[in-house]
């Protein structure tokens, strides 16, 4: 919902700039389709619940202590930071 309104809102702004800045070229009428703007967002509300509703839908189905366990397993190897280095390893750079 959030979207297709910012998109309307950002979309109609641009639209009435340029017109404004193309009336020179003889383009000085802004339309504004107010029925397509609203089959837009409530295309957009359709859709977004549509594309919500599967994950929700399955998320509700799971065991959320057996889903956390297995999202978390134990490493197997050194545990190694973003830059390369194990854990607990001097690095070459001095920092701690």
């Amino acid at each position: 919902v959030f979207g297709a309104v910012l998109g309307v809102a950002v979309g109609s702004i641009f639209g009435w700039a340029l017109t404004k800045a193309l009336a020179s070229q003889g383009i000085n009428t802004f339309a504004y389709p107010v029925p397509t703007i609203v089959l837009v967002i409530i295309g957009g509300i359709v859709l977004g619940n549509i594309a919500a509703d599967f994950p929700a839908r399955r998320a509700a189905r799971l065991d959320v202590l057996r889903a956390l366990s297995a999202s978390y397993p134990v490493p197997v190897g050194p545990v190694v930071g973003w830059d390369g280095v194990p854990a607990g390893a001097p690095r070459r750079d001095g920092v701690t």
